[in-house]
């Protein structure tokens, strides 16, 4: 009889629903990636920029966006505004959220919930 093999399918998505989103810039550091879920302030100039743990976060990165060039570049995006997102693929600069951070979200709008991926176990593999 032939070997079963199985393999692990990544099938998440940030957005759950009901999103709205804003049309945008945002400034990229050279040879640098910006993963969706990261949130973001607005800077000095009304741009959206990464937000660090000392900022009001309003918007968050919808999909990954990465700079190749060799220079900071303004990228043209839409930021996710409004509406429900996976709270396991939120970040704060690459740090991931307290209950805190992620419930202050409520109050611009985006509701960050609590997910359990749902897969089924093989009868061979055992439990």
């Amino acid at each position: 009889m032939s070997e079963v093999t199985f393999s692990v399918i990544e099938s998440k998505a940030l957005q759950l629903g009901n999103n709205v989103f804003e049309q945008g810039t945002i400034a990229v550091a050279a040879a640098t990636e910006v993963k969706a879920g990261t949130l973001l302030k607005r800077d000095g100039n009304k741009k959206f920029a990464v937000a660090t743990a000392s900022d009001t976060s309003l918007a968050v990165v919808p999909f990954d966006m990465k700079n190749t060039s060799t220079a900071t570049v303004n990228l043209g995006f839409r930021a996710l505004i409004g509406g429900l997102v996976r709270k396991d693929m939120l970040n704060l600069n690459g740090a991931a959220l307290t209950s805190a951070q992620a419930d202050g979200l409520r109050d611009y709008g985006i509701i960050a919930v609590d997910t359990t991926d749902l897969s089924r176990v093989h009868p061979t593999q055992g439990d």
